[in-house]
């Protein structure tokens, strides 16, 4: 089991530094030494008071939060909603599962979730470590000496898409790296394209070979990877304009404007609580299931595709 009271207090001490902790007390606005409280396990931490803390020691927990989980916050009060937010990562199929998992009434989590209470940091780190990968990668983006939500290649919505059509065969049938090529094949700018290319060199995930770019071992294309920040609100609007654009003719027929057999759509139904979990098991396979085919691959890239996975229940709004 995973000690989550260890990995709070190696937070606290990444935050705290060489900082006097009873002056930011007072900065806080306490009369007492309660950060000092905190730190020998004497008093709780509620979520937050941990966003305060952070708050007052300049650490970056939107950026952090941004980066394992690609939240991106505008107000303090969507960050103190952390709970609210973390279900929706939870590989755990039910409510009802949840608190069984987590040890807690629903009506305690529900007041977690409205962010009318606040839990102890240790039981979001719980709820952050119920999709395997995400606390790890939430502890170390956090304790990290730099971190930045804008440095990562997936902080640009069409750096994946960028990155697959420079390996496309008719790409790499021209005589040299075409960023114009690129952004007329994939409907962007031609500097959105640049930036992508400046950005992935400068991390070390392609690299020049003779007159294209081609990506290094170090490479990894994926939406949760680590220490990627997933802006999915940009990356969905976008895609969802291409999509809505094949949709948008006079006589109502959709345009194929690339000639690939693309699909989509949506469904919208009413099942039991059985269902429903066993939905959430199959589209979750299948995502697995279309990575492992992806990462497999080693035929020659011809075709770039998108893929959107979105499954929420209609109670959650």
């Amino acid at each position: 089991m995973t000690n989550y009271q260890g990995c709070k207090a190696k937070l606290l001490n990444t935050i705290l530094e060489n900082k006097s902790t009873s002056a930011l007390s007072k900065r806080m606005g306490f009369h007492f030494d309660k950060v000092r409280r905190w730190q020998n396990g004497s008093k709780q931490l509620r979520w937050n008071e941990f966003c305060d803390l952070c708050d007052s020691t300049k650490k970056p927990l939107s950026e952090s939060l941004a980066s394992t989980f690609g939240l991106i916050f505008k107000s303090k009060k969507q960050i103190n909603k952390i709970v609210y937010h973390l279900k929706t990562f939870s590989q755990v199929k039910s409510v009802s599962c949840l608190c069984e998992t987590l040890g807690i009434s629903k009506a305690a989590l529900q007041r977690y979730i409205n962010g009318e209470s606040y839990p102890d940091v240790e039981f979001v780190l719980a709820m952050m470590d119920l999709r395997p990968g995400f606390l790890n990668e939430f502890v170390e983006c956090f304790t990290k000496k730099e971190i930045s939500a804008t440095q990562s290649m997936i902080s640009l919505p069409w750096a994946g898409a960028v990155a697959n059509a420079a390996s496309l065969k008719k790409h790499l049938s021209l005589p040299e790296h075409s960023s114009s090529w690129i952004a007329g094949f994939l409907r962007i700018s031609e500097s959105q394209v640049n930036e992508v290319i400046k950005l992935m060199e400068s991390l070390g995930l392609i690299e020049r070979r003779g007159p294209h770019f081609a990506p290094t071992l170090s490479r990894t294309i994926g939406l949760q990877s680590a220490h990627q920040s997933v802006d999915f609100a940009r990356y969905l609007k976008y895609w969802l304009k291409v999509a809505s654009a094949r949709y948008d003719t006079k006589d109502g027929i959709p345009k194929n404007v690339t000639g690939s057999p693309n699909n989509g759509g949506f469904r919208i139904f009413a099942s039991s609580e059985e269902s429903a979990a066993r939905v959430s098991e199959i589209i979750n396979s299948a995502e697995q299931a279309i990575h492992d085919l992806l990462v497999q691959d080693k035929n020659e890239k011809v075709d770039v595709r998108v893929f959107l996975f979105q499954h929420f229940s209609m109670q959650d709004f």
